[in-house]
């Protein structure tokens, strides 16, 4: 979910928004580094609860030491807002939505984010890339045998 989305929002602003994807724990060994006061930190939070204690303590770092201009949170199920994030987006009135089974509706948010930084950065969401270089289809693709 993660990657499509981050793949979708540097497709559709045609390279103008840099993303990145990380593990919870594996954005502390050098890609927190990227991160600024401009930053848009997206966490796809996981419907296990002992991993969401690790998330949990990501957004909470990231929120102390002020690098990211918002926090926004993902989630399978209605949340709980509280004080790790700006932001949640979960769909309201549903039961817990099995982490094997929410790609479909989670990465909706990139490709809305995706949309939107489109819009924001004055391109065509339906041709994003002014010089050609990615097309809606991808093009001259062998398949070998």
């Amino acid at each position: 979910m993660a990657k499509e989305s981050a793949l979708k929002v540097l497709e559709m602003t045609a390279g103008k928004t840099l993303t990145t994807t990380e593990s919870g724990l594996g954005l502390r060994h050098g890609p927190m580094a990227a991160l600024d006061n401009q930053s848009l930190f997206v966490c796809f939070v996981s419907g296990d609860k002992r991993v969401q204690g690790y998330e949990r303590d990501l957004l909470r770092e990231v929120g102390a030491k002020k690098i990211a201009r918002r926090r926004v949170v993902v989630g399978g199920a209605e949340l709980v807002t509280d004080s790790y994030a700006e932001d949640y987006v979960a769909p309201a009135g549903v039961p817990v939505i099995a982490d094997e089974y929410r790609a479909p509706v989670d990465v909706m948010f990139g490709q809305l984010l995706g949309l939107f930084g489109s819009i924001e950065w004055k391109l065509m969401p339906d041709s994003p890339s002014p010089e050609g270089v990615i097309t809606r289809v991808v093009e001259k693709v062998n398949i070998y045998s």
